[in-house]
């Protein structure tokens, strides 16, 4: 049987442990341990001379690497054995120490060969650019094209500018669009840019009366009625604006109001423009109230049935370390949008660097713990991760902090906000095992997850996700998400503990505050529980399946 072996070239990120180095001349790394790789933008290619790329700094491995994941797009990857592998254009980055070992960040060119066909591998292909040279822009036809995509060019000067100043508003409304997002930043009553894109507006059409003699007063009202309704709309909007995230249901009321201003005007141009906004405006109305259909819905149910939808967005940014010294980064993005327990909705863009998501992977691999009792066991794993973890999600809670503050949370909604957010993201399971192991060793609810074909981490050591790597791909269970809040919610000054339970073989976090329901005592508070993988759920309740509280214990505190 003949093997089908194909050649691909990518581009290669991970660690190295550095085994021999000489200093011939030039610096250079010998037999390279390579630690943790992975292969993105892979191109199959025809079979190349390794010999003739080996040029500058380069690693040639005549060993297999084994379990190289391959990533077809962002998050989703493929494990593959790959060999005859050569480095080229090696980038030494950052390094990090791991039981007295230097393990240095690096980036590459890579060349190899795998036995199989590989799924998303994108072969190469010419693209022919068409020739415009032969164009004659100055021929009769071309100029007839032209003159018929500029509608302006046998205007008369009175439509002209009528145009002129339909612009003048435009970029008028630009600015106040920016005036707006700057006082929202500095979280000033919103209603105070509605003052101000009125002042702004009063300027511009004195110096457009001032300008033209032909000018239409944009002060002139054809219909009284319909100017006021439009004033309080728009007034509304803005005020609300001040207590909620901008979003599809808050502008539509803003861009509404702003029509039936321009509608309600004297002047053609304006009624015109009001007009066309005004049907946007119904047809946008529509599509909310379909959305809206099912808003009063609530999900109560811990698995879900969909995979993970939110992908998350790669954003290269340069940013100064502790060194002083300017570098490149990556950080892994997520835009959120949710609606927590009180009913106020809520935005948000949670972003985390690539290279603290692969640290973090790194050094959770490298724990070693050597306790007895489930308990201390676990209590030791998720002490190791947060001190691991503590600076890597400072963008994170910063972002919670933004929200807080522009919506004048109390402590209570604060809390609230937080967890909800992370109740949203939707379920993902994770285990240490094979999908095959752990259905064998742990059967019940893992083996019946699995039948239903539902997402899963496999093969992740201690079966859960460290807080940075959980906001970076939005994947992870019950004990996954208990410490990221742990972590987060701490750092915001909420007193929180995470709860498990072996008999229930369940993790949720226990709150202190003023609630009611549910709780545990530690310390001398009284810690409410509270569910994360599932919306719903509020301080105090909890499924009835697992309610019973004396099968639950603090396991970080």
């Amino acid at each position: 049987m003949t093997e089908n072996i194909i050649y691909l070239k990518g581009k290669a990120t991970g660690y190295f442990l550095p085994i021999e180095k000489s200093y011939s001349g030039t610096f250079h790394f010998y037999d390279i341990d390579y630690k943790y790789i992975e292969i993105k933008d892979c191109n199959a290619i025809d079979e190349i001379d390794l010999e003739t790329l080996k040029i500058g700094f380069f690693s040639a491995q005549n060993k297999t690497l084994n379990d190289t994941k391959l990533f077809i797009n962002v998050t989703e990857y493929i494990t593959e054995n790959i060999s005859e592998v050569l480095f080229t254009d090696i980038e030494k980055g950052e390094h990090l120490v791991i039981n007295n070992e230097k393990y240095f960040n690096f980036q590459a060119t890579i060349y190899f060969k795998v036995r199989k066909p590989l799924i998303g591998v994108k072969q190469n292909k010419l693209l022919e650019n068409s020739n415009l040279d032969g164009v004659d822009k100055k021929s009769s036809l071309f100029e007839k094209v032209i003159n018929i995509l500029n509608p302006f060019s046998s205007l008369e000067s009175n439509l002209k500018k009528s145009v002129l100043y339909f612009f003048s508003i435009v970029l008028l409304l630009i600015f106040f669009g920016f005036l707006f997002i700057f006082v929202k930043k500095l979280t000033v009553i919103s209603f105070i840019s509605f003052i101000l894109f009125l002042y702004f507006l009063t300027i511009l059409n004195s110096l457009l009366k001032n300008k033209f003699t032909s000018y239409r007063d944009f002060t002139v009202i054809r219909w009284p009625i319909l100017n006021l309704l439009g004033s309080l709309l728009l007034i509304f909007s803005l005020y609300s604006l001040n207590f909620k995230s901008p979003s599809f249901t808050t502008l539509c009321p803003l861009f509404m109001g702003a029509s039936l201003l321009f509608f309600s005007r004297k002047s053609k141009i304006f009624w015109f423009v009001g007009l066309i906004c005004l049907l946007i405006s119904v047809f946008l109305f529509s599509k909310i109230a379909n959305l809206n259909t099912d808003d009063n819905k609530e999900e109560h149910e811990i698995k879900r049935t969909d995979d993970n939808p939110y992908l998350p967005e790669e954003k290269d940014k340069k940013i100064i370390d502790n060194n002083k010294d300017t570098i490149q980064v990556t950080y892994l993005i997520h835009k959120l949008n949710w609606r927590d327990n009180f009913k106020q909705y809520h935005s948000g863009v949670f972003k985390v660097r690539k290279d603290f998501v692969s640290l973090a992977r790194l050094r959770r691999n490298a724990i070693e713990v050597n306790e007895s009792s489930p308990t201390a066991y676990y209590n030791a794993v998720y002490n190791k991760l947060i001190n691991q973890n503590k600076d890597f999600l400072n963008e994170i809670i910063d972002e919670y902090k933004r929200i807080g503050s522009s919506k004048k949370l109390s402590k209570s909604e604060f809390t609230d906000m937080v967890v909800t957010s992370i109740q949203n993201i939707p379920y993902y399971l994770v285990h240490d095992l094979s999908h095959e192991q752990a259905d064998e060793q742990y059967g019940g609810f893992i083996s019946e997850y699995h039948q239903t074909g539902k997402p899963c981490l496999d093969n992740i050591k201690f079966g859960l996700q460290s807080p940075a790597e959980f906001m970076g791909d939005f994947k992870g269970d019950c004990d996954t998400r208990s410490v990221m809040l742990y972590h987060v919610l701490n750092n915001l000054g909420i007193k929180t503990v995470v709860l498990a339970s072996q008999k229930y073989s369940h993790a949720i976090i226990g709150v202190s505050g003023d609630y009611s329901g549910d709780c545990v005592k530690s310390n001398g508070l009284k810690y409410y529980v509270w569910e994360t993988t599932a919306t719903g759920f509020s301080p105090g309740h909890i499924s009835p399946q697992c309610s019973n509280m004396r099968y639950w214990s603090v396991t970080l505190n």
